[in-house]
Parts: C-alpha cells; sequence; structure tokens
C-alpha cells in the first residue's frame, strides 16, 4: 500500500499562541511600514518645498541685494564719491546753465572771464558739492567765483540768469520767454562795465522784453522805455516814460 504525506498547514504545524503572536507582530510591522512610508512622502514633499522655498529666498536675496545697492547708489551712499541721483541730476542741469552762462559772460567782459564747474567736498557727510570757477584769460589760471569784485560778481549773476533762461527755452522745445527782469546790482559797476553789460543786454535781446528795476540814476540815460515810482509824502505813483 502507498502512504500519502501532506503538509502540515501553518495552523496544524504552530501553537495557537505562537501563531496569535506571529500575526500580531505582522501586524505591528505592517502598520510601522505603512507609517514608514507615510512619513517618507511627507518628508519627500516637505522636502520638495523646502526646496522651493530655498531657492525663492536665494532670489529674494539676489533681488534685495541688488534693491539695496540700488537705492545706495541713488542715495549717494557709496563708498568714495558720494553724489546722490538727485545732485546729479541737478549737477547736469547746473552744467547746462554754466556753459551757456560762460558764453554769456565772456561777452559782457570782452572775452576775459568764462564760467566752470567744479566738484569739491561739501560740508557735512562728506558728501560731493559743486562750485563755480572764473577762468581769467589775463592769468590763464582758474580762480573761485568768490575772487571776483562786486561788480565782476553782477556780471557773473547776470551771465547765469541768461544761461538759465537759454536752458529753459530749449527744454521748452524753443517756446520763446518773452520777458525777464534783472533786479538791481547796476550800482556796482564802473562806467567802461556798465557800458558792456548794457550792450550785451541789447544784443541778446532780440523781439524779448528785459526789464531792469535799479536806483542808478545814470540808466535813464541809457534806457528809452521806464516806469519811474515817484515817492511823495501821500504815497507813491507810476509814471511811464516812452523815448528820450
Amino acid at each position: 500500500a502507498t502512504t500519502e504525506i501532506y503538509p502540515l498547514s501553518l495552523h496544524d504545524a504552530l501553537p495557537i499562541s505562537a501563531l496569535a503572536a506571529a500575526e500580531s507582530g505582522y501586524m505591528a510591522v505592517r502598520s510601522a511600514s505603512l507609517a514608514a512610508q507615510s512619513r517618507a512622502r511627507d518628508a519627500r514633499a516637505a522636502w520638495t518645498e523646502l526646496s522651493a522655498t530655498l531657492e525663492r529666498r536665494l532670489a529674494l536675496s539676489r533681488r534685495s541685494e541688488s534693491i539695496a545697492s540700488l537705492s545706495a547708489l541713488l542715495n549717494g551712499d557709496t563708498s568714495g564719491r558720494r553724489l546722490s541721483f538727485k545732485n546729479y541730476a541737478l549737477a547736469s542741469y547746473f552744467r547746462l546753465v554754466t556753459g551757456s552762462a560762460s558764453l554769456r559772460l565772456a561777452d559782457m567782459s570782452d572775452g576775459r572771464y568764462r564760467l566752470s564747474v567744479t566738484e569739491g567736498r561739501a560740508r557735512g557727510q562728506g558728501r560731493v558739492g559743486l562750485d563755480l570757477e572764473v577762468l581769467d584769460s589775463y592769468t590763464g589760471k582758474p580762480r573761485p567765483a568768490a575772487s571776483l569784485s562786486g561788480g565782476e560778481k553782477f556780471l557773473c549773476s547776470i551771465a547765469l540768469a541768461l544761461g538759465l533762461a537759454d536752458v529753459i527755452v530749449r527744454g521748452a522745445g524753443g517756446t520763446p520767454l518773452d520777458s525777464i527782469f534783472i533786479d538791481e546790482g547796476f550800482g556796482s559797476l564802473d562806467e567802461e562795465t556798465l557800458d558792456r553789460a548794457m550792450a550785451a543786454l541789447d544784443r541778446m535781446r532780440g523781439d524779448r522784453m528785459i526789464g531792469i528795476v535799479s536806483h542808478v540814476a545814470e540808466l535813464r540815460t541809457r534806457i528809452a522805455s521806464r516806469v519811474e515810482v515817484e515817492k511823495t509824502s501821500s504815497g507813491s505813483s507810476l509814471a511811464l516814460s516812452e523815448g528820450w
């Protein structure tokens, strides 16, 4: 007779207590595995988010540095030459005015004086300042505008006013500046300088009206059309004078 052997199942091979312990261990390991997989997914998602955050932070840091650098440049807080953008723009405009004024001054001084802008340290916080220099053809050397005499300073003032008018007209697309008023200062000019100043004003007048406010009696013989203020004990009145 043939003897058949049948393998025992796990239930037949192990005692009940051992089987329960094995099943419990399996469930614990399976639960731990599932929890580990969940934590791994969370970790990968967190790492992806962290990497994106780090990239955004790096981009924002670079942008912040660029903006801070631009801000420092515009505010003139860079090392060495401390000049803000506002002052840079004003300095550029001032140079345009000075360039035009220099031509006017050369005309009024028979070619002796010209104006130029020079940079220097202004007081306070070491910022760059702007000064006017006068180029004197008699000496061939520049000198501070403060070294000019009273009459010469007045000529510079007129030249700067006319230079400013020139720049304004060019900036307005050629729109004419119909009227200019110059207040006082003619009393500080000697006769020769006064002649040159009046001749220069007459040349640049064209169709423009140039008004001169002055107490200098000699100007009455030089200016045909005048508005004279007459003071009396009862008040002041105006008188119009046309021609000589």
